[in-house]
């Protein structure tokens, strides 16, 4: 059994089953001694894998790289550590092109599993986890062929579904993705050198977080995920001007909406969301930036006004607020002020799909 370079490891299981002659039912139960009808666990579990690895004669850590495991925070994805978001370990994505032109042994490439990719980086061909025939998901359970659908009822061959395909863009940026998760020096050099000299679970959780921030300008929550990691890879590649930019519309939104305290809203909206990031180079960098953009905005509307300002040693008195509640719309710490700014935090919120 000799696995493909860069194939999932489940993939080479089910192979192997199929060179021995053996069902799926019979690989697990009788050869790796579990009870579960699918494949979902063998990447997660160590000691699983290295069980497989010795009954197929293979390196099991050799294995464990080309592909996914657990890790201490998440997953460990091509042998480093990267956000829970990157994976979701029960889908067998595809790509229908690839797989008729395997012939007649098709195998499932280890990087089509990683959400956030949205094509081959290879063909550009798009990725799917849904059958083309009843579009239930492609899950690993009960799997005895690798390009059919592993409900019992429908059982399409995958092959045979017309392969759709991504714009170039998306396949640049999907390549790049790969290379920076597999720390390959000529995509680590693309990347702005905060960026570049992060972890790979930082990295992936600045790109999801800068792809959540540009819709809040018109008001949309995006919701941190993998689509929101692909999308934010393209603003990281002009940091930190497109976090300026970023910043700056947002706060132009907000002083729209209100012109007396739209500023103050934005700047502490900003500086709370800020503490979602992981700890590194690159928060420290983002807050560097965020001083330098929302200082004065937030002095200004956190001193109170000239004619009710308290003189103490030449300056004025500056309010504390609690962020959280005052962007949740409900009673800051200052009742006074809690009056005078209530609702100002409310805005039309659209959630995207």
């Amino acid at each position: 059994m000799i696995p493909r370079h860069g194939e999932d490891i489940r993939s080479v299981a089910i192979r192997y089953a199929k060179l021995k002659r053996l069902t799926l039912d019979d690989l697990l139960i009788a050869g790796l001694r579990v009870k579960e009808g699918h494949l979902t666990s063998l990447p997660l579990k160590a000691a699983l894998a290295e069980t497989f690895a010795e009954l197929a004669g293979l390196d099991a850590a050799s294995l464990r790289k080309a592909s996914f495991g657990q890790g201490m925070d998440g997953f460990e994805v091509f042998g480093s550590s990267a956000d829970i978001d990157m994976l979701v370990p029960h889908w067998r994505r595809v790509a229908p092109g690839s797989l008729r032109s395997d012939g007649n042994e098709p195998w499932i490439r280890a990087h089509w599993q990683i959400a956030c990719l949205p094509c081959d980086p290879d063909t550009g061909e798009t990725l799917t986890h849904l059958c083309p025939a009843c579009g239930a998901e492609l899950t690993w359970i009960r799997v005895e062929d690798l390009y059919r659908c592993s409900r019992h009822r429908c059982r399409a061959d995958l092959r045979q579904a017309e392969p759709r395909y991504a714009s170039t863009r998306d396949r640049e940026m999907s390549a790049l993705m790969l290379g920076l998760l597999r720390r390959e020096p000529s995509a680590l050099e693309r990347m702005p050198p905060v960026i570049a000299r992060a972890t790979q679970a930082e990295q992936v959780q600045f790109f999801s977080w800068l792809g959540a921030l540009r819709p809040l300008v018109n008001g949309v929550i995006v919701p941190v995920g993998p689509f929101a990691t692909f999308r934010g890879l393209g603003a990281a590649l002009t940091y930190p001007a497109s976090l300026d930019c970023m910043v700056r519309d947002l706060m132009a939104a907000h002083e729209e909406r209100d012109p007396r305290f739209g500023r103050l809203v934005g700047a502490m909206e900003m500086r709370f969301r800020t503490r979602d990031l992981m700890g590194g180079r690159i928060k420290i960098s983002v807050k560097e930036r965020l001083d330098k953009l929302l200082f004065r905005d937030e002095v200004k509307g956190l001193a109170l006004p000239p004619g009710k300002a308290m003189e103490r040693r030449g300056q004025k008195r500056l309010v504390r607020f609690d962020h959280r509640a005052f962007l949740l719309s409900s009673q800051p710490t200052n009742a006074g002020w809690g009056r005078a700014l209530s609702g100002l935090a409310e805005r039309p919120i659209l959630l995207a799909s």
